[in-house]
């Protein structure tokens, strides 16, 4: 799996740096490959454990969250991934040293995790993050669905319910997932006060600033304005409208275009911001293919600078830092008026002054 991920990888970095295929392609090519890598390594761990402590009844579901769950992966993402399972009560595995369901789901979670993101001498596949799952850190690694459904309607804080409107079920039993997504649209579905949502969403905005603000204009995540601004805009909507208009598209671009559709969103503001959301995400792409990280004009190699310039739509790199600068001015205006406290429940339709 690493040998073919690394190379699948590295085709679609060359092809994004050659400029034959579009960062928007890319994101769908890198995000593809996790999703095989799951999908024939999830089976693999089972079927080790299964030697060892036998089969259970019940399933397991793997659910996708951020750039992974929307399908804008780069070549650098990590992966938020999320486990769920349902297993009758008192169910125990039959071989000849048989656990109970909650211990053999947690250990079929720990190899998972373990052939996804353990370093061989095929190199290493990927960082697994799993802070949102239910109670993050302090949460137990596979969640029992009963105890998913509880913690959603009585613990969950309102950034655990932002996670939510970018999840995609990855792989697992069809039952189980079907039962997952469902339980999903009804936690998004539910009636949320608009302000109430709003304070949370600057609070968790604010908190992602102080952890990592923004490097200049070209860190086109973390900035001011930039893509997590766009992402936290979404995924108010979602959570203000879903009771109304029902669950978004996943992908951001899509997401925005549903919204001003559904008159959430002038249409002004939604071209704005799709405008903002594509330019971001290829640069992100560009810079984390040639750097793996943030893009330095500076330490950058003549192909690179014309290839981000070209992105920008514009000749130069002085240029380009002013499409991204002149960007992230109009997401940050149009984030602090959406998500302006408010008792109206479209609050971005007021006057963008």
């Amino acid at each position: 799996v690493r040998r073919t991920a690394g190379e699948q990888r590295f085709q679609t970095a060359a092809q994004l740096a050659g400029g034959l295929i579009e960062p928007g392609a890319a994101a769908r090519h890198f995000t593809a490959i996790a999703d095989a890598c799951i999908r024939a390594l999830a089976p693999a761990a089972q079927a080790e454990l299964k030697r060892q402590h036998g089969a259970v009844e019940g399933g397991l579901a793997v659910i996708g969250l951020g750039a992974l769950g929307a399908g804008e992966m780069s070549a650098t993402s990590d992966i938020d991934i999320m486990f769920v399972y349902d297993a009758p009560p008192g169910a125990v595995s039959d071989g000849a040293r048989p656990l109970p369901a909650s211990d053999y789901y947690t250990r079929l979670v720990r190899r998972i995790v373990t052939a996804l993101s353990a370093a061989t001498e095929e190199g290493a596949l990927y960082d697994v993050d799993m802070q949102l799952r239910p109670s993050g850190r302090a949460g137990p690694a596979a969640v029992g669905f009963s105890s998913f459904q509880r913690y959603y309607d009585q613990d969950a804080w309102t950034w655990e319910a932002m996670s939510l409107v970018r999840a995609r079920l990855i792989c697992g039993p069809s039952g189980l997932g079907e039962q997952v997504d469902a339980e999903i649209e009804r936690i998004l579905r539910r009636a949320r006060p608009p302000a109430a949502v709003a304070r949370d969403v600057l609070d968790m905005r604010a908190r992602l600033v102080e952890a990592k603000p923004g490097a200049g204009p070209w860190d086109v995540k973390s900035i001011s304005g930039g893509l997590t601004d766009i992402a936290f805009i979404c995924q108010y909507l979602a959570l203000t409208t879903a009771h109304r208009r029902g669950r978004p598209p996943l992908k951001t671009s899509a997401a925005l275009a549903k919204f001003a559709e559904e008159g959430e969103l002038p249409q002004d503001l939604a071209v704005k911001l799709q405008k903002a959301q594509n330019v971001f995400e290829s640069v992100l792409q560009l810079g984390r293919m040639a750097t793996g990280g943030v893009f330095s004009p500076e330490t950058a190699g003549e192909a690179l600078r014309a290839r981000m310039a070209q992105v920008c739509g514009v000749q130069s790199l002085s240029d380009a830092e002013k499409v991204l600068t002149k960007l992230q001015t109009d997401v940050a205006h149009i984030f602090s008026a959406a998500l302006e406290p408010a008792g109206e429940p479209n609050v971005v339709s007021l006057d963008e002054g």
